[in-house]
């Protein structure tokens, strides 16, 4: 449940406020005075404030600023608590980024609907943010393939078809070297032939990796095909790897156990965002060397794809903060660890799930849940 601060020096207030928000079973830290309120967050970050407006030493208009100016707890959502016989306040408490207010002395019927309201809202935000996160990543991600698409297709073309020109020019010249009568000059030539053969063999290997590259970067965007269509989510695992070959290298083994699945009918760039969010946890959760494992199965009406990892693990608190990261507004800027985030909000639009074990030391294991019509 989500962590709630209560600020107030009136001890009566604050004994109000905390029965009624932990019977609702939010978190609830306490704090008498603004500077230990600062105090608190800093050790801390709430999701919502309940801040009186009127305390001693430091006022809650001065708090709420101190909140707003403050990367680290701009996004916590402040409730000013305020006299009836004060109206005025509300107005400076919104001047200084509150964002909503609860009369003094506490109703309990008002104080419940309004905690109710900013909860909501808060979970709203956090869920656009989300979603933000994800388009945002999708349409660079797109931007990305598409120019690199462009890019290799032509010298991938002319790379494959003068090395097959090359190696049947070779084959030519091997014939006509046979009839030559000096054996020191047919010696020569073999070898030359042999180098230059070697080169060319090697420029197929190279233009036929680059073209593997290519169609898994097509596979991998699918920009040019309908948003909605049956996919093998095979060739989206497959084609996922091989994008990330460069982060893996020789340090990192992949044990596929592929059962045999149906074609499933969803938007398949999105599901191939899952797959890369979930393997770049894995490779950047593998400090050295180790094994990622992709297992896929049908369990009755679902399909179900378990990717392992045998990286560093999460304990039970740092898992929950990571599934819980969000988008920073102020900033622009993307927190790093939001693949676990991003992967399930895109799974539970598509009707499905994310499970997630992980134990410091052993490793990290994602079961993706997904209906058969995952759309």
């Amino acid at each position: 449940m989500s962590g709630i601060l209560i600020v107030d020096d009136e001890e009566g207030s604050l004994a109000t406020l905390e029965r009624l928000v932990s019977s609702q079973g939010h978190q609830v830290t306490l704090a008498r005075s603004g500077p230990l309120a600062l105090a608190a967050l800093a050790a801390r970050p709430a999701e919502l404030v309940l801040l009186d407006a009127r305390m001693p030493e430091m006022d809650g208009w001065e708090v709420c600023r101190r909140i707003r100016a403050n990367p680290a707890t701009a996004q916590a959502g402040v409730i000013l608590l305020i006299e009836r016989s004060q109206p005025g306040d509300a107005a400076e408490g919104f001047a200084a980024g509150a964002d909503d207010f609860l009369n003094k002395p506490i109703e309990e019927k008002e104080a419940m609907v309004r905690l109710r309201a900013s909860l909501g809202l808060l979970e709203r935000l956090r869920q656009a943010e989300h979603e933000l996160v994800r388009l945002e990543k999708m349409a660079a991600l797109g931007q990305l393939v598409a120019g690199i698409a462009h890019e290799m297709n032509s010298p991938v073309g002319t790379l494959l078809s003068n090395g097959e020109i090359l190696s049947k020019a070779l084959d030519r010249i091997r014939a006509a070297g046979v009839k030559l009568p000096d054996p020191d000059a047919v010696a020569k030539m073999q070898t030359l032939l042999r180098a230059v053969g070697e080169i060319a063999s090697t420029n197929l290997m190279a233009g036929r990796r680059i073209g593997t590259i290519f169609q898994s970067l097509k596979n991998f965007a699918r920009l040019d095909e309908a948003d909605l269509k049956k996919v093998n989510l095979h060739d989206g695992l497959d084609s996922t790897l091989t994008l990330l070959q460069h982060r893996m290298g020789q340090r990192i083994r992949v044990a596929k156990d592929y059962g045999p699945l149906p074609e499933l009918l969803c938007r398949a760039r999105e599901i191939n965002q899952v797959f890369l969010c979930l393997l770049s946890h894995a490779c950047r959760a593998i400090q050295g060397e180790g094994e990622i494992r992709i297992e896929t199965r049908r369990e009755g009406e679902e399909i179900h794809i378990r990717i392992s990892d045998t990286g560093s693990g999460l304990d039970a608190e740092s898992l929950r903060d990571t599934r819980r990261r969000r988008f920073p507004p102020r900033t622009g800027k993307m927190e790093e660890g939001l693949e676990i985030p991003v992967a399930e909000r895109i799974l539970q639009e598509h009707r499905g799930a994310l499970e997630v074990e992980s134990e410091p030391g052993r490793g990290t294991s994602f079961r993706i849940r997904l209906p058969l019509e995952a759309r």
